[in-house]
């Protein structure tokens, strides 16, 4: 069992991820994409991490310094080491023209703002329409979203889970 970066998380070689306190977090498919999700918290705030990535980061050596995390039997819920590699960007998008598995698909994430005044929520099919409605630049919110930026705004994001 390894600790995941920057938490006080573990996973398993197996894909197991354990909280702090010994409970097994169960992970979840992401609706635009298929790939399996864990939800943690870091800082007090609530993550969305990729299980096939956390894995590879915990058990893959990666002296070349690649930053794709590729399935080699092209099986996005088979999350086993044996079948992880790293690899980069072009490598990657080749690959899922020649074996057919590369698509466009809906990139859209459903959002949540909540005013910090006075709690009210809102609902959003994407980070761009929240942007749009709430005049607020979309990148800052993506990077608030994936924990890279402090929130300086009236509003907390959130990601809409399903059955949140």
């Amino acid at each position: 069992m390894k600790k995941i970066r920057d938490t006080e998380y573990f996973i398993t070689e197996s894909g197991e991820v354990i909280s702090p306190f010994g409970r097994k977090i169960k992970p979840w498919k992401e609706n635009n994409t298929g790939y399996l999700l864990v939800r943690i918290r870091r800082n007090k705030k609530s993550l969305c991490l990729r299980l096939h990535r956390i894995l590879a980061e915990a058990y893959l050596p990666n002296p070349e310094g690649k930053t794709y995390v590729k399935h080699k039997n092209d099986n996005i819920e088979d999350n086993s080491l044996i079948n992880l590699e790293w690899g980069d960007r072009p490598d990657n998008t080749q690959e899922g023209y020649d074996n057919g598995c590369y698509h466009f698909v809906n990139r859209k994430h459903k959002v949540k703002a909540v005013a910090k005044d006075t709690g009210k929520e809102f609902i959003f099919e994407s980070i761009r329409s929240l942007a749009d409605t709430l005049n607020l630049n979309r990148k800052n919110v993506t990077a608030i979203l994936k924990g890279r930026k402090v929130n300086n705004y009236n509003y907390e994001f959130y990601y809409e889970m399903p059955n949140d």
